[in-house]
């Protein structure tokens, strides 16, 4: 038990180096755990002894993941169970009464036992240490292992994928005949090779396998360097030969490497790059992780417990080659598109990709720099065009200009540059006006007592500070003659330079206008006041004859309606009276008749009268269309002696009661119609109505008086020797305008006349 105790000790001290690297690599400790997690219990069962460093770098990388995921160091327990020795059957029951003292009184919360040694030695020996705990393994187990299992069982898979990797010999030797696979005896050896005869049965149809297990190491060693140039071998599983001889499974793999004559081709990532060709290898420290991950899964509740075993998927096979080995044995690589080379040589991009990059970066500065140069004189150039271009469509703007233009440099307020127009102007050569001072141009007087060419300047300095200025000032010219000028500053840009846009306007026929304009307004404003005047004497006399026409219409309706009133009155009593004849009564009555046609005349003349004057308001009240049309036409019916003539109401969709005068209304309605009535010898008179709506709540109403005297001709000359026709008409107009319409009129020999108008009207609110 003494080499027992040391291989536990050297097992711990992997374990605390393994943290430190932990905690360096992080740089500080990983956030807390949940609670579950810092209290959890693991212990992992490793079937050999220590220092086999696949499955120490197996225990590695799946320590530091429970590490990393919150699991306390000290609660990660690993244990080494040395059952590669010849005597292990022996020690069993030592080795189980040890772990059941030391875990007995721990709540294990997970058990994990790598290889098959381990998992029967768990099953077996263990299954009083935490009974309910969960066991996780690489391994399967049997039958009767299963039956007697009371624990949740998981099985991840860390076997090597020897099929993937035999796909991937195919692909890289087509011509391979013979596949040669060592192997040993122990439990891991026969669970690797069950697993090897089931992935590489179907390709014993076309090539011989032969797996080495009835041989000694020595023998399988020496069989492996004598043989033929179409065979490969695969590197497996091995853990002791026949014979009892231990060998951890990366030491048989280097001495297969070393041994053989022929490729060999690796099931597991460690041994690549040290002899072996390469092959669909298993990751290792991936798969420590991925057994961390499964225990973190389940310790969570994140895993499914299935009855049995519940199976928990591996991650996929690396396509993994040493690039030396490749080229030793002259395989050609093209077919692993996916793979991953080790001692790749670089290419001559990869070797040189820092120089290349760096020329080249270079070249592309210096291009771009050359291709900025380019750009930049092309815009120098194209700036330098178009300044030229604005300097002569200043020059040319300026020369050609209406006005007088010179331009004033206030350094010393004298002119630098004139145009054309500015020696018209002034009588002077352009040459005599460069170097002038403003003042001489101007005739004396204009600027009081003060001096002339310090106000000049006063002003210059105004216009350079940006203040816009006109005035007027009177030049005088070299012959004598003066004209007046307005004269305009603008600030010039010049670089460098004060410069003013002086530009002169010749105003002296303007100013000769505006004086003759002057003169006219004067004259014009005596006319209209005369005219205004006139006018209004007129309005005067026309409202004094308006006021005398009122007067006299007023006092001739009373001096007539006394006798009118008598005669209709008496004339009526004696067409009544028995005692008068049948003729005699017709004469009365049309007397009568004459009568009241002469009173309703005098009673139209009167209201005709108020309506010219303003005096008849307008008056809106609810007013309900039907019954006024119904009224209408019961008056107009009334008043029409002639039953050769047929009153017809014709009306369309009519709105509910509206706001409007209906008695104005009325007695348009009723005028219209008893004039057509009473033009009309024989025929059909219609008064037609319609409606639509104007918007909200609101009404346009058209109404149309129309006879069908057919062929009737001289209308107007009818209508005019209709007694009270013009009147009627007169009235109605007049009232139709009070309601905010035209009264419309259309004559047509043989089609009749119309008189129609339209009126907009509101809606009467509800009550």
């Amino acid at each position: 038990m003494g080499g027992h105790s040391f291989k536990r000790f050297w097992a711990g001290w992997m374990l605390a180096v393994w943290a430190l690297l932990a905690h360096g690599a992080d740089g500080a400790r990983p956030a807390a755990a949940p609670r579950s997690l810092a209290a959890a219990h693991v212990l992992l069962l490793n079937s050999y002894s220590p220092g086999r460093a696949a499955f120490d770098r197996v225990v590695e990388s799946f320590v530091l993941r429970l590490r990393t995921a919150g699991v306390p160091l000290e609660h990660i327990h690993v244990e080494y169970l040395h059952l590669n020795q010849p005597n292990a059957e022996l020690v069993a029951p030592a080795r189980r009464a040890m772990l059941s003292a030391q875990y007995g009184g721990l709540p294990i919360d997970m058990l994990v036992a790598l290889q098959q040694p381990a998992l029967n030695f768990t099953l077996k020996e263990l299954a009083e240490i935490s009974p309910q705990a969960p066991l996780l393994t690489d391994s399967e187990p049997s039958t009767l292992q299963l039956d007697a299992n009371r624990r949740p069982l998981f099985k991840y898979t860390i076997m090597p994928d020897i099929g993937a990797t035999m796909k991937e010999v195919m692909l890289l030797l087509p011509r391979t005949r013979r596949v040669v696979v060592p192997a040993g005896v122990a439990e891991a050896d026969r669970a690797f090779l069950r697993q090897a005869e089931v992935e590489l049965a179907p390709w014993m149809r076309r090539i011989q396998v032969e797996f080495l297990q009835n041989m000694s190491w020595a023998e399988q060693m020496r069989y492996v360097a004598n043989l033929t140039s179409d065979t490969v071998v695969i590197t497996g599983m091995f853990n002791r030969d026949r014979d009892g001889y231990t060998l951890p499974t990366i030491d048989a793999a280097r001495e297969t490497m070393r041994a053989a004559n022929v490729p060999v081709f690796a099931l597991f990532d460690t041994i690549v790059g040290e002899g072996a060709v390469g092959g669909a290898v298993r990751n290792l420290p991936q798969s420590g992780i991925e057994l961390a991950d499964s225990v973190l899964a389940v310790l969570e509740g994140r895993q499914a417990v299935n009855a049995g075993v519940t199976r928990v998927p591996a991650g996929p096979v690396q396509s993994l080659y040493d690039w030396r080995q490749l080229e030793r044995w002259q395989i050609d690589a093209a077919p692993l598109e996916q793979a991953t080379f080790l001692n790749r040589p670089p290419s001559l991009w990869r070797a040189h990709r820092a120089v290349v990059q760096g020329g080249g970066a270079v070249i592309v500065l210096l291009a771009g720099l050359l291709a900025a140069l380019l750009v930049q004189r092309r815009r120098l150039a194209r700036t330098e065009l178009a300044s030229r271009e604005s300097e002569e469509r200043f020059r040319a703007l300026v020369e050609y200009a209406p006005e007088a233009i010179l331009v004033l440099d206030l350094e010393d307020c004298r002119y630098v540059d004139a145009n054309g127009e500015a020696e018209k102007l002034f009588g002077h050569p352009r040459a005599q006006l460069q170097g002038m001072h403003p003042s001489t141009l101007y005739a004396p007087g204009q600027f009081g007592d003060g001096d002339v060419q310090q106000q000049v300047r006063g002003i210059s300095e105004r216009a350079w500070a940006g203040e816009p200025l006109a005035f007027e000032r009177v030049v005088r010219r070299p012959d004598g003659s003066t004209v007046t000028v307005e004269v305009k500053l603008r600030r010039l840009p010049a670089h460098g330079k004060r410069w003013l846009r002086c530009s002169y306007e010749d105003i002296t026929a303007r100013k000769k206008n505006e004086a003759e304009l002057l003169a006219h307004r004067d004259r014009l404003e005596e006319l209209v006041r005369q005219r205004t005047e006139a006018l209004s004497d007129a309005v005067a006399e026309a409202r004094a004859a308006n006021q005398a026409r009122s007067v006299f219409l007023a006092k001739m309706s009373e001096e007539l309606r006394a006798p009118l009133d008598a005669v209709i009155s008496l004339s009526g009593a004696l067409a009544a009276s028995p005692s008068m004849f049948e003729p005699e009564q017709r004469q009365l009555g049309t007397i009568n008749r004459a009568g009241q046609q002469l009173l309703g005349m005098i009673d139209d003349l009167l209201e005709l009268s108020r309506i010219e004057t303003g005096r008849v308001p307008l008056v809106l009240a609810p007013l309900a269309l039907q019954p006024l049309l119904k009224e209408v036409m019961d008056i107009v019916r009334l008043r029409t002696e002639n039953d050769r003539v047929m009153l017809v109401l014709a009306c369309g969709g009519l709105p509910p009661p509206i706001l409007a005068d209906g008695p104005r209304l009325r007695q348009v309605l009723a005028n219209l119609l008893s004039h057509a009535a009473g033009a009309l010898g024989q025929g059909t008179v219609t008064l037609a109505a319609d409606a639509q709506t104007a918007g909200a709540r609101r009404w346009r109403l058209a109404f149309a008086v129309r006879d069908s005297s057919a062929g009737r001709a001289g209308l107007a000359r009818q209508d005019d020797g209709y007694a009270g026709a013009g009147l009627d008409l007169g009235i109605s107009r007049e009232f139709v305008r009070l309601l905010g319409s035209e009264l419309l009129v259309r004559r047509q020999a043989g089609e009749g006349a119309e008189y129609s108008f339209s009126i907009e009207v509101d809606e009467a609110p509800l009550a």
